[in-house]
């Protein structure tokens, strides 16, 4: 009998705990603080059960080499991520946008931490 499918409404709701996660450790990098590029790199990643990052990769670059190394370096400040609910399977592969903008703020700076 084959696996059941992860429930849509649990994956979607993670999905969301995640990109809420991410965006408090989202910085624009510092290395680029005069002329400041935007763009928006599409991370790969594998988590597991517990919030740890088994894997993560750039899916789709930027195009800025620096803002894509960024991206990567959101990621291991954020971990662990938000731990998976009990009715997600053990680790799950997801693809998240990280947008680099004018607005986005700057490395560095410090938010209500």
């Amino acid at each position: 009998m084959p696996a059941a499918a992860p429930d849509p409404g649990a994956m979607s709701d993670y999905y969301r705990r995640v990109e809420s996660h991410l965006a408090r450790f989202h910085a624009y990098p510092a290395a680029l603080s005069g002329a400041r590029p935007t763009g928006v790199v599409r991370v790969g990643l594998i988590v597991q059960r517990d919030g740890r990052v088994m894997d993560a990769w750039i899916e789709t670059s930027s195009g800025v080499a620096p803002l894509d190394e960024a991206a990567l370096q959101t990621l291991r400040r954020a971990e662990p991520l938000p731990g998976l609910p009990a009715t997600l399977p053990g680790a799950i592969d997801l693809i998240v946008p990280l947008r680099y903008a004018a607005s986005t703020k700057a490395s560095g700076a410090r938010t209500g931490e």
